[in-house]
């Protein structure tokens, strides 16, 4: 009886181990669903922040003003990326989406940072070169982003509730 109370006793750990190491690509799905909603008024609002500030800047011609702009918005941008690595994703199906999600936040923030520098002083044939290039990347990225997205959202997504009769 012991015996089977301690195999009893072990199956159930066992099954309980089991399901808290259960992948489930659809929750994490979600939960990067949820990140994206709600991350998407405070990324908006970065970006229009630092249009108007380098707007400003530029009127003034104050490249010093510039530079605090961009820092302020890539200290904004690394909260955000910040706050993308502490949703827990385990699903490896769901994990290089997560993965693309912060590649396309970190290649933003440098075109953006970029450009910005650009719009203030006049970059070399070689910078903007180079600017142009990590634009055609983000691109990509962000192409890359968009497909996967869609691939796993047909998966994973939720479905519309059946009109009804």
């Amino acid at each position: 009886m012991k015996n089977l109370l301690k195999m009893g006793a072990v199956a159930l750990f066992a099954v309980t181990l089991a399901a808290c190491n259960n992948e489930d690509p659809k929750a994490d799905y979600k939960k990067l669903v949820e990140w994206n909603q709600q991350q998407a008024e405070p990324q908006q609002k970065i970006v229009a922040e630092l249009q108007q500030n380098i707007a400003t800047a530029k009127e003034n011609a104050n490249a010093q003003a510039v530079d605090e702009a961009i820092k302020t918005y890539e200290t904004a941008t690394d909260a955000i990326i910040q706050s993308l690595d502490k949703v827990e994703v385990k699903s490896k199906e769901i994990a290089p989406f997560k993965a693309k999600t912060k590649d396309v936040l970190l290649r933003s923030k440098a075109v953006t940072s970029a450009g910005a520098k650009a719009a203030i002083t006049q970059p070399s044939p070689e910078e903007m070169q180079k600017i142009q290039g990590e634009v055609a990347d983000l691109q990509k990225a962000v192409k890359e982003f968009a497909d996967l997205g869609a691939e796993l959202d047909k998966k994973y997504g939720e479905k519309p509730a059946p009109a009804a009769k």
